[in-house]
């Protein structure tokens, strides 16, 4: 396994050898079997070090091979947790099936998520909203995007197609309107994740750009714990762990990650779009100015399935992706804002990095700083400036006159601000003047059909939990 382990992180992914991903899967379920058969002394919660070795059997090589038996494994402890729900208090001489930290203690599990949300911004270009479109409408306007019927690359006098929310489409998901599977109920997911035994990848950090952004695997107890709960109802044993954890204070976000092969059963609680399955509008080629980024090598045919959940603030910066996207609101509110791919040139790409990382699929803007200091929006944290036609206020002999303090705080913030136009200015003179910008909030059970090629910025505004759904 260490050999295996060793080829997994020494080449991409997709260039590891599928001989070692078969080995690391075989000797993680190796191990699993190994506790399995043993007496229970060496293992504190037994099924809990099951469910890490079979889970890191899925989340570094994918269970190649073994997927179903990944699957059996996981739906019976599933079933043994239920069945043992009421008798975790077992005699010593038997087998516990739950108990140590990661026990699913209900006692200290929320009914509902935190309540603290970010304003939202003025919406100033609203992406068309359309109730329950059918699938027939939906084609419809990938055909006729911008008023060309059967668009070539010679007669595109826009970028096509047009982004659009689609509200009423999602409401037979049991995700959003069966009460007891849905998303928004803290309670089901800890039942989903095996007590939050779960292990799950989540990215440290507002933003995938910021210096301070990494990854990790943690168990799903403890990123609920840490970043969803913020550790409000931990004892006095995991505040002072979290005392030294060095990214206590940092986001967590279970970002991009094909929750739904992980856990299946989680799949049930919702269903790919109709939407997912039109035919959309041939994309510009390279040679156009609103050309799209290639697909990866040997992507394929069918959605692809990603889960986005995390606390209020998470960031998914300016950037595009080489797929159509419908991006699915289960849970909380996000607000989107979108611009054109023949817009890039305008947004500063990152190009490729000293780590010879390719980031030209982003932009170098942080949108939420544009949007302070060129709309005076900066998510509910920041007030807005005093007009610059405003007098100083007056004071008295003593120099504190009635709101004195107020307003040369108020002062300062627009001094602030304005050094900070000045900064953005020089650094992305065209930012400004980036056209057909569009944007929205996105609320539960609603969808936003993001275009192929169209950059797109993302900033939860409360405690959340989204699908997006890739195809071409």
């Amino acid at each position: 396994m260490r050999v295996a382990h060793e080829k997994i992180h020494v080449f991409p992914f997709k260039d590891v050898r599928k001989c070692w991903l078969r080995a690391w899967v075989e000797g993680s379920l190796a191990r699993a079997r190994e506790v399995l058969e043993g007496d229970g002394e060496e293992a504190d919660d037994w099924v809990t070090e099951v469910v890490r070795l079979v889970d890191m059997a899925l989340i570094l090589a994918g269970g190649v091979g073994r997927e179903s038996t990944c699957e059996w494994i996981f739906a019976v402890l599933e079933k043994m947790l239920e069945q043992d729900e009421d008798q975790r208090e077992r005699p010593a001489k038997r087998r516990r099936t739950s108990g140590g930290r990661h026990a699913n203690d209900s006692g200290k599990d929320a009914d509902s998520f935190p309540s603290s949300t970010i304003r939202a911004p003025r919406l100033r270009h609203p992406i068309p909203r359309h109730e329950n479109l059918s699938f027939e409408a939906f084609q419809a306007h990938l055909n006729t995007a911008a008023g060309v019927q059967n668009p070539t690359d010679d007669d595109l006098p826009g970028d096509l197609p047009q982004p659009l929310i689609i509200t009423g489409a999602l409401s037979h998901w049991p995700a959003i309107s069966d009460p007891s599977r849905r998303w928004s109920d803290p309670h089901y997911l800890m039942r989903k994740t095996l007590g939050g035994r779960r292990l799950v990848p989540i990215e440290i950090g507002r933003s995938y750009t910021d210096d301070d952004w990494g990854q990790k695997i943690v168990t799903f107890r403890d990123f609920m714990r840490k970043y969803m709960f913020h550790d409000q109802d931990d004892d006095d044993d995991d505040e002072e762990e979290a005392d030294n954890d060095d990214d206590h204070d940092q986001t967590g976000y279970l970002a991009q990650h094909d929750l739904f092969a992980q856990i299946p059963s989680m799949r049930a609680d919702i269903a790919v779009p109709d939407y997912c399955y039109a035919t959309p509008v041939p994309a510009p080629s390279p040679a156009t100015k609103n050309a799209t980024p290639p697909l990866p090598p040997g992507h394929p045919s069918f959605p692809l399935l990603n889960a986005w959940f995390g606390p209020a603030d998470t960031v998914s910066p300016l950037h595009t992706d080489p797929y159509h996207n419908v991006l699915a609101q289960a849970v909380g509110r996000k607000y989107v804002r979108l611009y054109p791919p023949g817009q890039r040139a305008r947004l500063y790409p990152r190009g490729v990095g000293a780590d010879g990382v390719d980031m030209g699929n982003t932009s170098e803007v942080d949108v939420g700083e544009a949007m302070a200091v060129l709309e005076g929006w900066d998510g509910g944290w920041r007030q807005h400036p005093p007009s610059s036609s405003s007098p100083p206020p007056a004071e008295d002999d003593e120099g504190e006159g009635k709101g004195a303090s107020s307003e040369a705080e108020a002062w300062a913030r627009a001094e602030d601000l304005s050094m900070r136009r000045f900064d953005f200015a020089e650094r992305w003179p065209e930012f400004g003047e980036a056209e057909g910008c569009c944007e929205a909030v996105l609320g539960p059970g609603e969808a936003l059909y993001v275009p192929k090629g169209w950059w797109h910025y993302v900033r939860s505004l409360a405690p959340s939990f989204s699908v997006s759904f890739w195809w071409d």
